[in-house]
């Protein structure tokens, strides 16, 4: 919901909105890719965590297109998959690293 209520001017105040769609969205794909991972395998989490966020960032825009005080940018969403990306292929790499260590 934050995403739908006019900002504050001290949220973030000095740090870029890119870096932090980016920043968010990222913690939120890897909060996706933890939950799945026990059902779903490091793959199908990875998906999940990536899919599941990209597509929630893109409702979000679209329902900022709705608000008067709101705009959608396409940069925003940009930001958000590029975050969440960025998040999902760290960790898959890891989880990859970590199993070669193993063995």
């Amino acid at each position: 919901m934050g995403s739908l209520v006019p900002m504050s001017a001290g949220l973030g105040a000095g740090i870029s909105d890119t870096f932090l769609h980016g920043t968010l969205y990222g913690v939120m794909a890897l909060l996706v890719f933890w939950s799945f991972l026990p059902a779903w395998g490091p793959c199908g989490a990875g998906l999940a965590g990536f899919l599941g966020t990209v597509t929630f960032g893109g409702f979000t825009e679209a329902l900022q297109s709705l608000v008067p005080w709101r705009s959608a940018e396409a940069r925003d969403l940009v930001a958000d998959s590029v975050g969440a990306g960025v998040a999902v292929a760290l960790v898959l790499l890891a989880v990859r690293f970590r199993r070669q260590e193993a063995r």
